[in-house]
């Protein structure tokens, strides 16, 4: 087996070892780890240590006896007595007194004889690609990796499966039994293909945003204490982006697409109610939103729960912070447990329960709006919220961008931001927020809350109109100036 230190021309980074599979026992005798060049100039500098010269001789030996026996699938039966003749010399300079103390990190086979891996079944359609394993010696775990691609006959027939890959993964605990051995119990088997006919699977996409999630939110963790939102850019891909706006982009001037709503009633006995919102009924802005249905469309559900487990350790160092943001409203929240739905199981046991879910799918058209608002209607709430765009500005729509302030009408404190297709963003609920008008075309976005709700939104219920908003806002300032006069 050799360790991947780098991908490199020349080999690099090499450490020579041998495994040999039993059944029940892995056995090893591994080369001292550590980094050499095995060129001519390398060789020079280690020849002042004849043990060391003679220990890179043995390798190089061995490594270009490898060279044309292709992991040991084209060996013959003399060139397999021939190898393992060179392994024994080679194990000999094994400076190491416990080598299956020192497992760990990747490792990608270049040469056995077990049976069981050079009788890997084929087909014309299919080649074997990288074979090696994933050694976590902090949970004692080891993966042993098959991974195929397709022959060259498949590419012949479809060209955009030249990328194609299936992986395929045998999980075994391990326990190091003594110096040179250890003792293996399988666990499982795993097979997970990641690209078909050049179409990368989804659930590859989701395991690469989920990644970036915990890496970016850690780098971006002052930011976003500090000034209470970030944005995480280009984190969803486009062919997603562009189904999820597919799904949302109903008819919204009668209602959307009954799959899209939930029509759970607030009370077991009451009639399903349509939850979709009319911003303007409301006289709370231009648009419409309708509720999304657990679970939410792919990868957008991955993406919440990842954001939640990232955001969950800050939301628990923050809650009193949080609990002063929202106040007079009542905080129910002692703790944040570490995974969402854990959090759901606290919000369907509050009095009242929460169960309604609470994200949403926005659509403006010209002239479309937002006001200023903060979604602080519960008693159990999570003190982020994100969103994600379908839509470009300057392609899709004119204006329209997204702002945050710290109070409702600290106008001269609002920071607005342009934001971008696959874009997400991540503020405080205790930040007002909306969206200033679009002067042109149309524009989608998912909204997302951690939590459930218990509330039900309706039309029928309109608030204040924003002229008598208006007027009320010139009464307040009048009668605090003294200057108002009852009509």
């Amino acid at each position: 087996m050799a360790r991947r230190a780098a991908r490199a021309s020349r080999l690099r980074g090499l450490q020579c070892g041998l495994l040999s599979l039993f059944v029940g026992h892995l056995t090893f005798a591994q080369v001292k780890p550590q980094t050499v060049d095995v060129t001519s100039s390398d060789r020079a500098v280690s020849a002042s240590n004849e043990g060391e010269a003679e220990r890179l001789a043995a390798k190089d030996a061995l490594l270009q006896s490898l060279k044309s026996l292709d992991r040991g699938f084209k060996a013959s039966e003399q060139q397999r007595l021939e190898v393992s003749k060179q392994i024994d010399a080679l194990v000999r300079w094994n400076p190491s007194a416990e080598p299956a103390k020192k497992l760990g990190g990747e490792w990608t086979l270049i040469y056995t004889d077990a049976p069981d891996i050079l009788s890997i079944p084929t087909s014309p359609f299919a080649s074997i690609g990288r074979i090696g394993q994933e050694i976590d010696s902090e949970q004692g775990v080891i993966a042993n990796v098959i991974e195929y691609r397709p022959s060259t006959f498949a590419t012949g027939l479809k060209e955009s499966a030249s990328e194609d890959l299936l992986v395929q993964r045998v999980f075994t605990d391990y326990v190091v039994e003594s110096a040179s051995s250890v003792e293996l119990k399988i666990r499982g088997l795993g097979i997970h293909p990641s690209r078909i006919l050049g179409f990368e699977v989804p659930e590859v996409r989701e395991q690469r945003m989920v990644a970036r999630v915990a890496s970016e939110l850690a780098a971006k963790r002052h930011a976003l204490a500090t000034e209470g939102f970030v944005v995480l850019e280009q984190l969803v891909d486009l062919e997603s982006i562009e189904r999820l706006r597919n799904l949302v982009q109903g008819d919204m001037e009668t209602l959307w697409p009954a799959g899209l709503v939930d029509s759970t009633p607030v009370k077991p006995d009451a009639a399903p109610t349509m939850r979709v919102v009319d911003l303007k009924a409301m006289n709370f802005g231009y648009g419409k939103f309708a509720y999304l249905q657990e679970p939410l469309p792919r990868p957008m559900n991955a993406l919440r729960e990842a954001l939640y487990e990232a955001l969950a350790p800050a939301a628990n160092a923050q809650i009193e912070m949080f609990r002063a943001e929202v106040s007079p409203k009542v905080l129910a929240v002692e703790t944040y447990p570490p995974k969402m739905s854990d959090f759901w199981e606290i919000c369907r046991s509050a009095k009242p329960p929460q169960r309604l879910p609470t994200s949403i799918c926005l659509r403006y058209c010209p002239s479309g709006f937002m006001e200023a608002h903060r979604d602080l209607q519960r008693s159990i709430m999570f003190p982020w919220q994100a969103m994600c765009p379908l839509s470009n500005p300057g392609e899709d729509y004119e204006g329209g961008e997204f702002f945050v302030q710290p109070g409702k009408k600290d106008v001269g404190r609002q920071y607005c931001q342009e934001l971008f297709k696959g874009d997400v963003v991540i503020f405080r609920s205790g930040l007002y927020h909306g969206l200033e008008a679009l002067k042109s075309g149309q524009r989608f976005a998912i909204a997302m809350q951690f939590g459930l709700s218990n509330l039900m939104e309706s039309p029928s219920l309109p608030r204040r109109t924003w002229e008598q908003k208006q007027q009320l806002a010139r009464r307040t300032l009048a009668e605090k100036e003294g200057t108002w006069i009852p009509s």
